[in-house]
């Protein structure tokens, strides 16, 4: 409480060997690699954080517990990738290779807020087996390679207003067997 702390900058604690850290709320800037390959366990992110930069937590491989307070956080290309997180629900939308190389995620719940998931995000996260979309799911566009390589991903039901599935973005899902896509119908009296 009453820190003044507003920016962790590039590289900050990269490969110090950190296995916790509480951010203050002032902070509203995390710098790339910031925390990259550490032994962190679990990570809250304050409701103040505007953006987090590329690769800012990669490679910790124990980080299996993550909190992002405010759904309006820009989360940069790579952040939690090569991580450990079994269970992940997410509101903002996905910049590239994000989550990527987690080979301890399981599931993934995608809130109203994401309306696109970029360029490999879950990329190489061969355990996870269920992605789930909310009820009210606003999602428009899944992007290359999203999904690729996701090996125990058996079945998928991609929400109604979605409008474009990008090349390859289920590749290398060697147990895909059903993908529903919901529709909507109207019915006139």
């Amino acid at each position: 409480k009453g820190s003044k702390l507003e920016k962790i900058g590039l590289r900050a604690f990269y490969g110090s060997g950190i296995t916790s850290i509480i951010i203050p709320d002032s902070v509203t800037y995390i710098d790339s690699y910031a925390f990259a390959r550490n032994a962190l366990t679990s990570i809250e992110i304050p409701g103040n954080v505007m953006s987090i930069g590329y690769n800012a937590f990669k490679e910790n491989d124990r980080l299996s517990h993550i909190v992002i307070k405010n759904k309006k956080t820009i989360i940069d290309a790579g952040v939690f990738s090569g991580c450990a997180t079994k269970s992940l629900k997410i509101g903002q939308n996905l910049r590239s290779m994000v989550f990527s190389d987690n080979k301890k995620l399981i599931t993934v719940t995608l809130e109203e807020g994401v309306t696109s998931i970029a360029y490999g995000a879950f990329r190489g996260c061969e355990n996870l087996e269920n992605i789930i979309f909310e009820e009210e799911s606003n999602l428009t566009i899944i992007g290359n390679y999203s999904f690729s390589n996701c090996n125990n991903l058996e079945t998928i039901e991609l929400p109604h207003q979605l409008k474009e599935i990008s090349s390859h973005s289920f590749e290398g899902c060697n147990k895909l067997k059903s993908i529903i896509i919901k529709i909507i119908l109207f019915i006139f009296k």
